[in-house]
């Protein structure tokens, strides 16, 4: 059943991946993944393949015993897979010395997902090019043969199932989705990382509804999740919520509801998918800054940032957060700002940064860097067309 989910269409795509400052995809590379299994880290980087086999595996069994919980067991394995500057033949190697074994496979398959997400980029799927839609696609199919072989590897194998959920919310029809839900469910009947993968699946973004988000929260009481998963699930419901009063272009209807979601949230962040809790707290940074409440806007693009994990759009937290000190005179931290997003690639960033240099704004006129910042956003745009380069606010 699985293998027929996997083709990409196009216009699928082109319908539902819709990503902006306000949009977010779950795995990017923003940033090296840290927490509580950083550590694993240093076992990539020395390619020591038996201790981080033997580490991963012990710690999918400890989830197998009761002894982690899945939320544990998902952040381990996205320690390891979630940096791009790993080659693919780190990952061959793994599994080439251990063919039998789960971490290995499943980590393969995350490390091409994800490769194929950055192929792919951070535009709208109707301004992205096809040559980039193609690379995606050789990576998924990369991918998936990884995470169906893993589902014999393990006896509660819900990482692979957490993945492949992943990929088919892309793709596959909402029946398929339930089914291949249902299927992970049947693996591992207490898990919370894909009932919160599920609810991210039934996003209007991908097809589904707030409606059957707020069915599967009604569905989700009493399957022994903690207080704290609860309110999770119903932080993504107000998120969405609040997404679509934005989309219907009433953000001071979506101000509250976003709200909302934060407060379930604070101080449970690492409960969410990485990016997850930016993605909310930018959404509120940036309604502020429409409406020029810059004091405000600064307080939760502060926020936003501190909870960057990865996401595709963290660039362009860096760059709103620069036109905040802007506005509010405080240049050497706009510059700051400015120039973690050039560096990130938003073409706003390295435009506004040519133009100061250009023209010797707050800094000591320097025709020659403005040029290089200039040229910089120029080949980005080139290289991403149709896509064009977009300011994060106005002035």
């Amino acid at each position: 059943m699985l293998s027929a989910f996997f083709r990409f269409n196009y216009a699928v795509l082109g319908l539902f991946i819709l990503l902006s400052t306000s949009t977010a995809c779950a795995i990017t590379a923003s940033a090296a993944p840290s927490g509580k299994y950083s550590s694993l880290l240093s076992l990539v980087q020395k390619h020591k393949f038996a201790e981080l086999d033997k580490q991963l595996n012990q710690l999918q069994t400890a989830y197998e015993a009761g002894k982690i919980g899945d939320v544990d067991l998902a952040e381990a394995f996205y320690t390891v897979s979630g940096t791009q500057s790993i080659p693919d033949a780190f990952y061959d190697e793994w599994v080439i010395r251990y063919p039998g074994s789960y971490a290995a496979r499943v980590v393969r398959g995350e490390h091409f997902k994800r490769q194929g997400l950055l192929a792919r980029g951070a535009k709208s799927a109707r301004a992205t090019p096809k040559e980039s839609m193609d690379k995606m696609q050789a990576y998924f199919d990369q991918a998936v043969p990884d995470f169906q072989a893993s589902l014999q590897m393990a006896h509660k194998p819900v990482i692979s199932y957490l993945d492949l959920l992943d990929l088919s919310s892309r793709v596959a029809t909402s029946e398929e989705n339930r089914a291949l839900f249902d299927e992970g469910l049947k693996a591992a009947p207490d898990s919370f990382v894909l009932r919160r993968k599920y609810m991210r699946v039934l996003e209007t973004r991908w097809g589904g509804s707030l409606d059957d988000m707020t069915r599967f929260l009604g569905e989700c009481k009493g399957t022994g999740l903690t207080p704290s998963q609860m309110n999770i699930l119903q932080a993504m419901v107000y998120q969405e919520s609040g997404w679509l009063a934005v989309q219907g272009k009433q953000p001071q209807a979506a101000l509250p509801l976003l709200s909302k979601a934060a407060d379930l949230f604070a101080g449970q962040e690492r409960l969410l998918e990485p990016g997850a809790a930016a993605e909310v707290l930018g959404q509120i940074a940036y309604i502020n800054l429409q409406d020029k409440r810059n004091e405000e806007a600064l307080l939760w693009f502060n926020r936003a940032i501190g909870q960057i994990g990865d996401c595709f759009y963290c660039s362009y937290l860096y760059a709103n957060r620069g036109l905040i000190h802007e506005r509010l005179q405080q240049f050497d931290e706009a510059l700051l700002d400015y120039m973690t997003a050039a560096d990130l690639g938003n073409t706003y960033a390295l435009n506004r940064l040519g133009h100061i240099y250009t023209y010797g704004e707050h800094v000591p006129q320097d025709k020659a860097k403005g040029t290089d910042y200039y040229s910089r956003a120029v080949a980005i745009e080139m290289a991403s067309a149709p896509a064009k380069a977009q300011p994060p606010g106005k002035q």
